[in-house]
């Protein structure tokens, strides 16, 4: 099932519901990097249906996979920012040694835990090998990458705010988005 959430209004919101938060979804409404007034605009939408989840007392998951994700996008974005002034380029492993922006980066992310810590429930995971071989032995009939099959494997059926079109592909998951 597919809901387009700016079509949602308070009445279709039951408080006992579980709601998992995508990657995608966090790095639009706390990743500080939406740029473009469509992006800016659609951060704006996904962080209204939160709160108005927040609101209606349902719970909101996020998988610590997704936050491992989300916290690497977000070096990889400061990185990128970083290398339109600095000379020479730098790659991943010699922009974490510089350590003025390692201190800016850390206090970034830092702020970041403590929202997602505040606003979510945190989800401790664990891949296994089952879950290596499962997603192997299913890769044709699926388009998710490892982390989200995990997601999906883990936590079926589920309700999942995203804009991840993959999910969309698994009877086992209600994607809720806004595109």
């Amino acid at each position: 099932m597919i809901q387009n959430i700016r079509q949602i209004n308070d009445n279709g919101i039951n408080k006992k519901d579980v709601f998992f938060v995508d990657s995608n979804v966090l790095l639009l409404v706390h990743g500080g990097i939406a740029n473009g007034q469509a992006r800016v605009q659609l951060a704006a939408v996904y962080s209204a249906f939160i709160k108005k989840l927040l609101m209606a007392g349902c719970r909101l998951c996020v998988s610590v996979l997704n936050v491992q994700e989300l916290l690497h996008v977000i070096e990889r974005k400061h990185r990128e920012i970083y290398n339109k002034t600095a000379s020479p380029k730098v790659k991943p492993k010699q922009y974490r040694r510089v350590s003025s922006e390692r201190k800016k980066l850390q206090r970034i992310q830092a702020l970041l835990c403590t929202q997602l810590k505040e606003t979510y429930e945190l989800v401790p995971e664990s891949v296994c090998e089952e879950d290596v071989i499962g997603f192997v032995d299913t890769y044709h009939s699926h388009c998710y990458e490892p982390i989200d099959y995990v997601l999906a494997n883990h936590h079926a059926p589920m309700k999942l705010i995203t804009d991840d079109k993959d999910f969309t592909l698994d009877d086992n998951v209600d994607v809720y988005t806004a595109q």
